[in-house]
């Protein structure tokens, strides 16, 4: 039982892992900006980013 528990905490772990290196990923195209109270924001569109190309990247790395 104990074994059971420590292979699903295991795979949680990794799965959270993975969603923030695709968070991060998703900074470092510049789709999220970090205001000046430590918070991640969807960055405007003033930058250039459609919101399209977003949900295009977002949707291809959760079928991935």
């Amino acid at each position: 039982m104990l074994a059971a528990l420590i292979i699903h905490l295991d795979n949680k772990n990794k799965a959270l892992e993975s969603e923030i290196e695709e968070f991060r990923e998703m900074v470092s195209l510049g789709y999220f900006t970090l205001d000046g109270k430590e918070r991640y924001l969807p960055a405007s569109t003033s930058n250039n980013i459609q919101q399209d190309d977003f949900i295009e990247l977002f949707s291809h790395k959760k079928q991935t």
